[in-house]
């Protein structure tokens, strides 16, 4: 996996399966598995901070109860429309403070992706640094 700054034309590679950082491990495995399809999975993966209504949206703010998790990811916000509860927003609050918000409108189910979507070649005057196990 690259975690690319195009602005300083650097990427970080990490390692993915048995030899990715645990950490690394931990947080993709919250957010591969997709959001918890019920409140006794949610419970197992997240302690819930707080849930508020804003702008016809409920907030639910979470916490991944992963020791590993939190060191990369301590919050994750989900956003759910209040008339059909549909993902609105999420948003991802990482250790140093930023954020990562994504919000949906008009969703299309299951649409055909084109598998080079998937695939990033970094530019000949990208620097990249490779990032190891720390298994």
């Amino acid at each position: 996996m690259f975690v690319v700054y195009p602005l300083l034309k650097r990427a970080e590679r990490y390692p993915m399966g048995a030899g990715a950082p645990r950490q690394l491990h931990d947080t993709l495995s919250l957010l591969q598995a997709g959001l918890p399809h019920s409140r006794k999975e949610l419970d197992g993966q997240f302690r819930i901070l707080a849930l508020t209504e804003t702008n016809g949206n409920w907030e639910l703010r979470l916490e991944p109860k992963s020791a590993g998790a939190r060191q990369l990811l301590p919050e994750m916000r989900i956003g759910l429309a209040t008339g059909d509860f549909s993902l609105a927003s999420t948003t991802l609050v990482f250790v140093d403070g930023s954020t990562m918000r994504n919000d949906f409108s008009n969703a299309v189910a299951n649409p055909a992706l084109d598998r080079g979507l998937f695939e990033w070649k970094p530019p000949e005057d990208f620097k990249i640094i490779n990032l190891r196990s720390d298994k």
